[in-house]
């Protein structure tokens, strides 16, 4: 008759081997109540895969429509006469020197209502010419935007560069004016998307952004905007009564010496 035995249990105190599989048993035990029950090697790649996700919605977030869309400028400066960054007739007995930054909320109101009254009642006359200077100064975008300004002037397209940007200034430093939204404008405006790209990232371009801050400091401006009527600083930019009178004197005196010529800040 066969009989089936069942083996005896070992006696004694377990081997190494038995103590270091115990251990691991252990170790795997805790790990799955420190991850409720889950894997850790489920776990490490869920962070994997968390971490990948962030990475992929920053990057959406800065092709997001926010980033790319543009507002078109409610008031738009007439080219007719415009070259580079100045606008207005180049026989004009009068000139108005900017000096501005992109970021700078007080020179986006010099813009959308100074401006405007300056084209309309001098410079649509061919009686001054405006030029505009960068004093990029508030930060990272101001340098960029003003770069940004010097290629749309190569392309022959500043002052609608010019209208745009200041049409979707936002909060200082705050990415209103990042690369991406650069790019989004120089597009709307007709600016080839390679070629701005390219010259967006000139160091020569950046340099000449710097001296011109250098110069402005040299010349005792410490804000924008900073207006200058025929080499005479103004000292209300934003009151256009007090612009239009010294305008008008400019004019005056130009008419009384017919020989002498406008001589611009800078």
């Amino acid at each position: 008759m066969s009989s089936s035995r069942r083996p005896k249990s070992r006696q004694g105190p377990p081997t190494r081997r038995e103590r270091r599989e115990e251990q691991r048993r252990a170790a795997a035990r805790a790990a799955r109540r420190q991850s409720g029950g889950v894997p850790l090697a489920w776990l490490t790649g869920g962070v994997v895969v968390v971490v990948a996700a962030v990475i992929v919605i920053l990057v959406l977030m800065n092709q997001s429509p926010a980033a790319t869309s543009v507002t078109t400028p409610a008031n738009v400066t007439p080219t007719g006469d415009a070259s580079g960054r100045t606008v207005g007739s180049s026989s004009a007995s009068v000139t108005l020197d900017l000096w501005a930054d992109f970021q700078c909320p007080v020179c986006k109101q010099f813009t959308d209502t100074v401006e405007p009254n300056l084209v309309s009642d001098y410079i649509s006359k061919g009686q001054v010419r405006l030029v505009f200077h960068d004093f990029a100064f508030i930060g990272p975008e101001s340098t960029q935007a003003a770069i940004g300004g010097l290629c749309a002037a190569d392309a022959g397209k500043f002052w609608p560069y010019h209208d745009y940007v200041y049409a979707n200034q936002g909060a200082e430093n705050s990415g209103a004016l990042s690369d991406t939204k650069l790019k989004a404008i120089a597009s709307a405006v007709g600016i080839d998307a390679t070629t701005f790209s390219t010259c967006l990232g000139s160091s020569a371009n950046k340099q000449q952004v710097s001296d011109e801050a250098t110069t402005a400091q040299s010349k005792g401006i410490t804000g924008t905007p900073t207006l200058y009527v025929n080499g005479v600083q103004v000292s209300n930019p934003l009151d256009y009564g007090t612009v239009s009178a010294a305008i008008d004197a400019a004019l005056q005196s130009a008419s009384a010496s017919p020989s002498a010529s406008a001589s611009p800040a800078s």
